[in-house]
């Protein structure tokens, strides 16, 4: 980003916090693209500005979301407001770091946060789970079938890329992903989404919400893959807590699949080795064993 871009967007979040009237602005700093800390004598706030093809709208359903579930007592941002004039959302600023700074850290994710999160995430699914019987029964079965085949082609990409992994063992962890609940979840599901506080943890960027099975969507919470050209390794919050696994099935299998969808390049460039994969693999259950030991 150029300095006058910079320059501009930082005049955005100036002008959203007189909007809003929150107080002379102390200290203001980007902390990433489109995402401002500001610091005001009586609370610090988070400031996200939207850009590109419908910014109104994804702005709309991120605050709407968030001030509706708060309500509901979600594991969600709390007192997010609407400026449309900048095309802004203030909220509260949400202390803690996200699971992937966790995951890429040298000591990880503590022991007890994956029991915490896991409580986050039913008191969030429950909450969206309410909305879900209002949708039109055609509306629901068209995107289970989607989410249905859409998984059904990773495995496809997968078998391609492992030819040594038993096609009837693709075919149960496929069996297994899908035997799950659909719901209306968040569908930029990251662990930079994912913000693990001192006494809180939170679900952020709710500005896309869509149908899709739930332990599908909790994984991809939960794996920080490299990016695009990283050198960087793969990490799972299923290897920091390994007996999430084995209370979890689906989330184990869900987990498995995503990472060999990552291991054949549907995300990541250049693809991750077999012999790496096989170091992040979650061996809980006979399948996942069995599909770790044909990658070495």
């Amino acid at each position: 980003m150029n300095l006058k871009q910079l320059s501009s967007d930082k005049i955005r979040v100036h002008q959203a916090c007189v909007h809003l009237d929150v107080g002379d602005e102390i200290h203001t700093h980007e902390i990433a693209p489109g995402l401002w800390r500001t610091i005001t004598p009586g609370q610090e706030l988070l400031v996200k500005l939207f850009f590109g093809p419908g910014a109104e709208d994804r702005l709309q359903m991120e605050v709407t979301s968030c001030q509706q579930l708060s309500r509901m007592g979600a594991p969600v941002p709390a007192n997010a407001r609407s400026v449309i004039t900048e095309l802004a959302i203030v909220r509260d600023w949400i202390p803690g770091k996200s699971l992937h700074q966790r995951l890429s850290s040298k000591e990880g994710p503590s022991p007890t946060q994956g029991t915490k999160i896991l409580t986050a995430w039913s008191e969030l699914t429950t909450a969206l789970n309410r909305f879900y019987p209002k949708l039109s029964s055609h509306r629901r079965a068209h995107a289970k079938t989607l989410r249905v085949n859409e998984i059904r082609s990773v495995v496809d990409t997968v078998r391609d890329a492992f030819r040594r992994i038993a096609t009837e063992d693709l075919a149960q962890l496929h069996k297994i992903v899908i035997d799950s609940n659909l719901s209306i979840l968040p569908l930029d599901a990251t662990p930079t989404n994912l913000i693990l506080g001192p006494s809180r943890t939170t679900f952020i960027d709710l500005e896309v919400l869509g149908i899709d099975f739930e332990d599908w969507t909790l994984a991809k919470f939960l794996i920080a893959t490299p990016p695009k050209n990283s050198c960087a390794m793969p990490s799972s919050l299923l290897n920091a807590t390994p007996g999430l696994a084995s209370s979890h099935p689906r989330l184990e299998a869900s987990t498995a699949l995503l990472l060999l969808a990552a291991g054949a390049g549907l995300s990541t460039n250049p693809v991750i080795s077999p012999t790496t994969l096989g170091r992040v693999f979650p061996k809980t259950s006979d399948l996942t064993r069995r599909i770790s030991a044909s990658l070495v």
